[in-house]
């Protein structure tokens, strides 16, 4: 009986470790904030890299074309972010995204209007 408790505990865990693992390995979307771009995440992503495994995918997003493009309306933000996730295969699979600032609220109209991937 014993033996069959061990492997019925094994079982489980090789399951959720192997969730745990694949779950780790989703991949991470950075969106910048107001008067923010593409460089000002940077240094986030480098935190990001020493911390994690190196295979994790991380996207750093560039909305618009620059740092003022922050001030244009959320829905051309949106729009940009959405092409951003959408060109990108390796996101087909979902993604966790981490955003600062401007960029929680951009995030957030996007899953709103649209939660793909």
């Amino acid at each position: 009986m014993v033996p069959l408790i061990r492997n019925i505990t094994l079982s489980f865990s090789l399951l959720f470790g192997t969730i745990a693992a694949c779950d780790a390995l989703r991949p991470i979307v950075l969106v910048h904030g107001l008067k923010a771009d593409f460089y000002d995440m940077k240094p986030i992503e480098r935190h990001i890299r020493k911390h994690l495994s190196r295979d994790v995918y991380i996207k750093n997003v560039k909305l618009g074309f620059g740092k003022y493009t922050s001030f244009s309306n959320m829905y051309h933000q949106v729009e940009w972010l959405r092409h951003e996730l959408a060109n990108d295969p390796r996101l087909k699979n979902g993604c966790n995204i981490i955003a600062h600032s401007q960029g929680g609220l951009v995030t957030r109209y996007f899953i709103e209007r649209y939660n793909y991937p």
